[in-house]
């Protein structure tokens, strides 16, 4: 099976007709290539604590910047992964 330059992701029955790990390391990138040879070792906290930093990390909806009686613009708590870290 070729793999194909343009398309990141396999569908599951094409990984389904892949025997050999190997084959399935050559057909993905190499940042999913390592997400395959890395077990998850996270506690079930940390899992909660990610999710609930990743569910606040969003902007504003629209809707609410809309609003007519409100003065909040932006979410002033808003992290980028490169400058704040999480300390978990």
């Amino acid at each position: 099976m070729e793999f194909d330059c343009r398309s990141y992701y396999m569908t599951a029955k094409e990984i389904g007709k892949i025997s050999d790990l190997g084959h399935v390391k050559e057909a993905l990138p190499l940042e999913l290539e390592s997400l395959i040879q890395m077990p998850s070792q996270k506690s079930f906290i940390t899992k909660v604590k990610l999710g609930k930093a990743k569910k606040q990390n969003r902007p504003l909806p629209h809707w609410f910047r809309l609003k007519s009686d409100t003065k909040i613009r932006w979410n002033a708590k808003r992290r980028n992964w490169r400058h704040t870290k999480l300390n978990i």
